[in-house]
């Protein structure tokens, strides 16, 4: 008996016990960073992992669909325990339950500026650590211009050569009209979260930007493309926007500068510009994580802002943290900073900018008085903000949905006991075995969707707390919710009435919202600067 030799498995030496964060606890921290600005925290996130040996992935999301991956993917533990986002969305976050307190990995109050600390702080707490500050402040050609006017009426004033416009701004964009709004003591969003953009003040404020538009101070459909192309090639004196500009003005040939928007002589009071704020906030998993809550301290600390200052040029919110001597222009975002207001977080604000975008295009071309255009915008306002329909009673669908089982039922079972229709069944069954699979395909692909889609529109409420309604919905929508969208055009008006396009749900809203969002660019405020997502 042949007897051989069982080959040995090799002896594997003893694991070593990896790390708890390298597994389940490892740290995520999500962000919208491009260029330069993902390139500093990057080299923050490496020092923060080489002092404390946390590991920490760190992952690039695009900023079209950074809210909805966080609500996709937080509450059910797949989400980042950090992520940095403007302070504008705080609110909504807060009501899908997204964010955490950052209360402990703030430091003491005085680090910190007075604007920065009012944009993460909502019913007392703090909801974030504040990073950057950004807004827009007005860009200066002095190879035009020696000296900035005083007042926005001076600059409108100014005798240049043909073709060069004094100023040049989104004068259509309710983000843009924001600066001239609020020098005419007006607000896009009240503290009640009604809608602001309605009364004297934003009637005087729309009838003075038509009167630049009309005397040829400022282009009439700029949008922010059309502002950089005519503040690089010169073509404009003056130019209201913000840090996203300064990379496009490399390499021109005329010297340029940032200072503070002017005052409005009407009013005697200055151009304050919307601030927003970004900020790195905490999953209510990362608010219980000692760890993450040192990766948040650890992104706005000192050194990281004054690292982001010198690699990315973004302007600290951190008092402790000065400006660099050789950057004017950060100073002149520093200086601006200080008189800018911070943009409302209420889930409200976004339900403002279409509304508004087209009270002031109307305005603008003429095709409305600021009164009228005003009232149509409050009134869309209102119409998006309203209230879901009142929880109905399904029983009643329950008894016709039952009564209609029953009718198919009975038909069903009067065919399988006619012999004729057994006979049929079993001659046509090589017929349905070939067209099996086609009926399954067409099922799942057509036919369920549909059901699914016609059962969705009989609930109403955010996903997850949907509740049935009934054919309310469809109520709302047929009899447009109780009024016209707009009023009669004026006489004379080439412009025909848009449609009304009402949505019939809170998961409407939710979905304008985020409709709204895709039009965003990957940078702060963008929704803000959006002008038109239809």
């Amino acid at each position: 008996m042949f007897r051989g030799t069982c080959p040995r498995r090799p002896v594997r030496p003893p694991r070593r016990p990896r790390p708890a964060l390298a597994r389940a606890d490892e740290l995520r921290l999500w962000h919208a960073y491009r260029d330069a600005e993902a390139a500093a925290l990057v080299a923050i996130v490496e020092d923060f992992a080489a002092r404390t040996g946390h590991r920490v992935e760190l992952l690039a999301v695009a900023h079209e669909s950074f809210g909805s991956k966080l609500a996709a993917t937080i509450p059910r533990g797949q989400g980042p325990h950090v992520f940095i986002d403007s302070h504008e969305r705080l609110g909504d976050y807060r009501l899908r339950a997204l964010v955490g307190d950052a209360g402990p990995a703030l430091e003491p109050d005085a680090v910190y500026t007075a604007q920065s600390l009012a944009a993460v702080t909502q019913d007392g707490a703090r909801w974030g650590v504040p990073l950057s500050a950004k807004s827009v402040a007005l860009f200066v050609n002095t190879a035009l211009v020696d000296q900035v006017p005083a007042t926005l009426e001076d600059i409108a004033a100014l005798k240049l050569p043909a073709g060069v416009y004094p100023l040049a701004y989104e004068a259509q964009s309710a983000y843009g009209h924001m600066p001239l709004l609020a020098a005419f003591g007006g607000r896009m969003l009240e503290d009640d979260a009604s809608f602001g953009f309605v009364g004297p003040a934003a009637a005087r404020s729309l009838a003075f930007a038509r009167e630049l538009v009309d005397r040829g101070a400022v282009p009439r459909d700029a949008d922010g493309a059309l502002v950089s192309d005519l503040f690089r090639s010169g073509r404009a004196a003056f130019a209201i926007s913000g840090p996203w500009l300064v990379g496009q003005l490399a390499g021109v040939e005329f010297a340029w500068r940032v200072v503070p928007l002017p005052i409005v002589g009407e009013t005697g009071l200055p151009m304050r510009p919307p601030l927003t704020v970004e900020a790195a906030m905490l999953s209510p998993q990362g608010a219980a994580s000692p760890a993450a809550l040192d990766l948040a301290r650890a992104l706005g600390s000192a050194d990281a802002a004054a690292l982001r200052q010198r690699l990315a040029g973004t302007l600290s919110v951190r008092t402790d943290v000065p400006v660099p001597e050789d950057s004017p222009v950060l100073a002149g975002f520093r200086a601006q900073a200080e008189l800018a207001a911070p943009m409302s977080a209420d889930p409200a604000m976004r339900s403002t900018w279409e509304p508004a975008f087209r009270a002031i295009r109307k305005v603008l071309r003429g095709q409305a008085e600021p009164a009228d255009a005003l009232a149509e915008a409050a009134r869309r306002f209102a119409d998006v903000r309203r209230p879901p329909p009142a929880a109905a009673s399904p029983t009643p669908a329950l008894l016709v949905l039952g009564l209609g089982m029953l009718l198919v039922a009975f038909h069903l079972v009067r065919r399988a006991r006619d012999p004729e229709a057994r006979r049929a069944l079993r001659a046509s069954l090589p017929a349905y075995r070939y067209v099996a699979h086609s009926v399954v395909v067409v099922g799942l692909l057509v036919f369920i969707p549909l059901i699914v889609g016609a059962a969705t529109s009989l609930f109403a409420g955010r996903p997850g707390e949907g509740y049935y309604v009934g054919l309310a919905n469809f109520v709302e929508i047929l009899t447009a919710r109780g009024g016209p969208c707009s009023p009669p055009a004026r006489s004379g008006s080439s412009s025909s009435s848009p449609s009304c396009g009402r949505p019939s749900t809170s998961s409407s809203t939710s979905a304008s919202a985020s409709r709204s969002a895709s039009c965003c660019r990957a940078r702060p405020c963008a929704c803000a600067r959006s002008t038109a997502c239809s």
